[in-house]
């Protein structure tokens, strides 16, 4: 066995700027990374001993409480709202969920903006051991039916600005009351007044009631009751972007939220009770419910809360919120390299810049790195990686490990190992294969879908379960993971978003023009990150090429939300096919690599691929 001391000169070599060690640590290799975790020399010895806190989430946010009563928890674009304010209304709104009826392990839909409306609400339904079902409040159609169907909600929450798309599928639903929130809620008195002539005019029926109105409702003959906390209870419900069919919801415990709090708490950022962290993340997506909500309300922080998310606002908005730690994505660091006024914004005021969703180009990483520098920033932007079935979170560069090119090292309660799916062994140090994580921060499963469960989450040979990524990377001997593809077909818009393929195909298969079709990566050039949906498309009859052009863009405008929209439309005589006869999404993949505009001459692409088969 080879026996590595780890020193600060060889630590500075391989980050991103130097950083002093507290102390040495000894670590022998076997030369497997789930067994010699050699990210724990990174560490202290209090994050080395971490273990499940056996709370809910809400159990835990009173315990914060205790100790913060009158500090702001909420600070929603002026109105500021302290623990003690946010914990009352969340106990009142827990008391009106019952007496609607609502009891432990029911699935109530939330279709709401980031909001303070939308955090009371998911605590309030943790108090009383039901599960908030976290619904994309801009989904239509048949996709947001499935998501209520699927969960068998009686119960909805729905923000009143997108309330239209939800009148149309609610009598296909077991739907039979809906509580309407707003933007506006919880504005300050004077905003709130002045927003009355903006706000939508709302046809309500007999089973809708306002959000203040609900909320009121739990004052009366208030009784205060907890469901204690039960092991692997599931507190939430989030989505994934559907990689190898159709968007599966991940069942996230409690012990998920609490475990993800305790690594950040412990991991070396510079977190304190009373700092201001910055979220305008929708709150249907894992990385906001756990790290944008969950994670400050829990370490005694203020959420810096926006409605809406604007990445063209971004530098902006982080100076004026006067945050210390902000989560963003490379479309988000953009703007500080484009706004010409960011110049003039100081940003000595952060101790936090931390990035996630899609990868960072190395270079455009260095540049953003050194204006933030020069703004008064003065460290890197913190790349890490994770995923919904992981609670958003499983890796990430720290002030102690920061490296290029890396996703960082895993979290304290993380284990990562390399996997070959043929041999169904494990890979040592420095070799490529699947990236599989565990620990404390692994769903339960997939939402009425145990079969897609045991694909992705297996047992391996040491007893435990591990949950297979999809994604291809590397563990290094310094303990740092690199993610360098992917085995599954995902698109991962230039903010982070992820777009499931099978869904937009779905949708197109419905028109009656087409014999079949294929969706894939497309890149971004307008942002210079991340990609976009290019749809290829095989016609039963070339002759009505036009009408049915129409046709799939007509039926894709109604059933797919605008973010998710192909940005390109190719109709091609036949698909490529592997020697399987499948159809070879990788081979289109390949060709809008190469293709640098798009091409009004669809002949051209479909000669260019068929003669690379």
């Amino acid at each position: 066995m080879e026996n590595i001391i780890l020193n600060e000169e060889k630590l500075s070599e391989c980050l991103s700027y130097p950083v002093k060690l507290d102390k040495e640590k000894s670590l022998e290799l076997t030369g497997y990374p789930h067994i010699d975790k050699p990210w724990m020399q990174y560490y202290s010895d209090e994050a080395s001993n971490l273990t499940i806190i056996k709370k809910t989430i809400y159990e835990n946010f009173c315990d914060v409480v205790k100790n913060y009563d009158d500090k702001y928890a909420i600070d929603y674009l002026g109105r500021k709202i302290t623990y003690g304010e946010l914990k009352f209304r969340i106990d009142v709104t827990a008391n009106a969920f019952r007496r609607k009826g609502v009891k432990k392990g029911d699935i109530v839909s939330l279709l709401t903006a980031n909001t303070p409306e939308n955090v009371i609400a998911i605590y309030a339904l943790n108090k009383i051991g039901a599960i908030a079902n976290m619904v994309d409040l801009t989904l239509k159609g048949d996709d947001l039916k499935s998501r209520i169907n699927d969960a068998n909600s009686t119960f909805v929450v729905a923000t009143d600005l997108f309330l239209d798309n939800l009148s149309e599928v609610i009598d296909e639903t077991k739907v039979r009351d809906v509580v309407i929130t707003s933007p506006f809620d919880s504005l300050p008195f004077i905003k709130r007044i002045l927003s009355k002539l903006k706000r939508p005019k709302l046809v309500m029926k007999s089973n809708y009631i306002l959000w203040d109105e609900f909320e009121q409702s739990g004052k009366e003959l208030f009784e205060d009751i907890t469901e204690p906390y039960e092991e692997n209870r599931p507190a939430a419900v989030l989505y994934t972007s559907g990689t190898t069919g159709k968007s599966k919801g991940a069942l996230l415990t409690n012990e998920v939220f609490t475990s993800l709090a305790q690594e950040y708490k412990n991991c070396g950022l510079e977190f304190a009770a009373g700092d201001r962290f910055f979220n305008e993340e929708p709150p249907f997506i894992s990385y906001c419910v756990n790290l944008g909500l969950n994670l400050p309300l829990s370490l005694g922080m203020c959420i810096v809360m926006f409605p809406d998310y604007q990445p063209e606002h971004y530098a902006e908005r982080v100076f004026n919120s006067k945050a210390q730690h902000v989560l963003g994505c490379p479309a988000d660091y953009e703007n500080f390299r484009v706004d010409k006024k960011a110049k003039y914004y100081n940003y000595s005021f952060v101790k936090t810049f931390a990035s996630g969703g899609v990868g960072f180009e190395i270079e455009k990483k260095k540049e953003i790195n050194k204006i933030l520098f020069n703004l008064g920033y003065k460290k890197g932007i913190f790349e890490g990686y994770g995923m919904t079935e992981f609670g958003s979170a499983a890796c990430t560069n720290l002030p102690q490990f920061d490296k290029y090119g890396t996703v960082g090292i895993p979290l304290p309660m993380t284990n990562v190992c390399i996997y070959d799916n043929e041999s169904d062994m494990e890979l040592q140090y420095g070799q490529e294969g699947e990236v599989c994580l565990c620990g404390g921060t692994l769903m339960n499963g997939y939402l009425g879908n145990e079969e897609a469960t045991k694909g992705t989450v297996k047992i391996h040979s040491d007893g435990e379960r591990w949950l297979h990524t999809g994604d291809i990377g590397t563990v290094y001997e310094n303990g740092s993971v690199k993610i360098s593809g992917r085995m599954k077909r995902l698109i991962i818009r230039y903010d982070g978003f992820d777009i499931s393929p099978f869904e937009i195909e779905d949708v197109i298969n419905q028109s009656a023009f087409v014999d079949e079709c294929c969706v894939v990566n497309s890149p971004d050039r307008v942002h210079g990150a991340g990609s976009v949906p290019a749809a290829y498309i095989v016609l039963k009859d070339d002759e009505n090429s036009s009408q049915a052009l129409e046709d799939i863009k007509l039926i894709c405008n109604l059933n797919i939300i605008k973010r998710n929209l192909p940005q390109k439309y190719v109709l091609i005589k036949e698909l490529p096919l592997t020697k399987l006869r499948k159809i070879d999404y990788r081979k289109l993949e390949q060709a809008e690599q190469e293709i640098e505009e798009i091409e009004s001459d669809k002949s051209w692409v479909y000669r260019k691929i068929m003669n690379n088969k």
